[in-house]
């Protein structure tokens, strides 16, 4: 992770919390004609670091 800091909270992280904060991001999937759009419903101050890695 760009942020070091950061990078060892996700480390010292339980493994349920990490799934909650991390991987099981609400989002939307909608199918354009040639793409796939993401839209992320909920936000929270980790997709900032997620986006950077």
């Amino acid at each position: 992770m760009p942020n070091l800091e950061r990078g060892w909270q996700v480390l010292k992280m339980e493994f349920r919390r990490f799934l909650n904060t991390l991987i099981m991001i609400p989002c939307q999937i909608v199918k354009t004609e040639r793409k796939i759009v993401y839209r992320i419903l909920g936000y929270n101050d980790w997709l900032k670091d997620f986006f950077a890695t």
